[in-house]
């Protein structure tokens, strides 16, 4: 008895495989973040608020597509410190852009700031009557990165249940 497979994907199968992709490409990316706002949140204790006076900016400009541009702003300050602020507006996580902020400080204190600083890296950006450094963005911001892994995870699982069920059919 001769029995004939189906070799050809399907339509759903390419859909799926697409899906796991993109996923598993954004979980990826997410993870870096989830680190970086992981040692900000652990080493609370540890980073602390310095002056610093401008040395140098640099603003840059991409396109990625018809519609959509980034901006990132890089500041530069005196003891090699330098701090990276991007015109960010995400879906995923949230994002705070204090370049207004900064702008209307250094106008008024003579180019410069207070910045949040851990192992000589600025973190981001501190206000004159901060006392410690807020760090509810990341602890929010890792909280929907684990959201969007469990159900990154669920989605996984659904999508290999539903092919094992598949295959007992055929």
């Amino acid at each position: 008895m001769n029995t004939i497979s189906n070799t050809n994907p399907s339509f759903k199968g390419i859909i799926v495989i697409t899906f796991v992709a993109i996923s598993t490409f954004l979980i990826f990316m997410l993870s870096f973040d989830y680190f970086d706002n992981y040692k900000i949140i652990s080493h609370k204790s540890r980073i602390e608020k310095i002056k610093v006076k401008i040395d140098s900016l640099v603003i840059s400009s991409t396109r990625s597509g018809k519609s959509s541009s980034s901006t990132s702003t890089n500041y530069f300050y005196n003891g090699g410190l330098f701090l990276a602020v991007q015109d960010t507006k995400g879906f995923l996580l949230k994002y705070e852009n204090p370049t207004e902020k900064i702008y209307d400080y250094m106008s008024h204190h003579n180019d410069s700031l207070n910045l949040w600083v851990l192992n000589k890296v600025a973190v981001k950006f501190a206000n004159d009557k901060e006392k410690q450094i807020d760090v509810s963005i990341e602890i929010e911001n890792n909280k929907r990165i684990i959201f969007y892994f469990l159900f990154y995870i669920i989605s996984l699982v659904i999508v290999k249940l539903n092919f094992k069920k598949q295959r007992k059919v055929s």
